[in-house]
């Protein structure tokens, strides 16, 4: 699928309504099942990632507003997974008590000052 054929289907912000320009479009991966792009509105600077595919009968695509900049959509989507082990430790820290930043591992920010 081309650029110019993967940006027809989401033409205008969610948010303000405004037109896309293709200055605000990049790609962020293209694969054979479809184009992952992203959208940043001239007007009030949000961003939106939508995927896009070709189908038998038009384009289909899903949109997510976000507040992320192109390259966090591209550092995130190489990134590691978040396994359910991931969550269900998050989950569990939440409910020790205590405060949450107490809790931290140092490599999160919680280094003493």
């Amino acid at each position: 699928m081309d650029f110019q054929k993967s940006t027809q289907l989401i033409q205008e912000c969610p948010l303000c309504g405004s037109a896309y320009t293709l200055a605000g479009v990049r790609v962020v991966q293209k694969t054979e099942e479809g184009t992952l792009i992203y959208f940043k509105c001239s007007d009030c600077r949000v961003g939106l990632v939508a995927a896009v595919m070709e189908a038998p009968f038009g384009l289909l695509g899903s949109g997510l507003v976000t507040d992320l900049q192109h390259d966090e959509v591209q550092r995130f989507l190489h990134g590691s997974v978040v396994t359910e082990d991931d969550v269900l430790a998050l989950h569990n820290l939440f409910n020790r008590g205590g405060t949450f930043r107490k809790r931290m591992p140092p490599s999160a920010g919680n280094q003493k000052q």
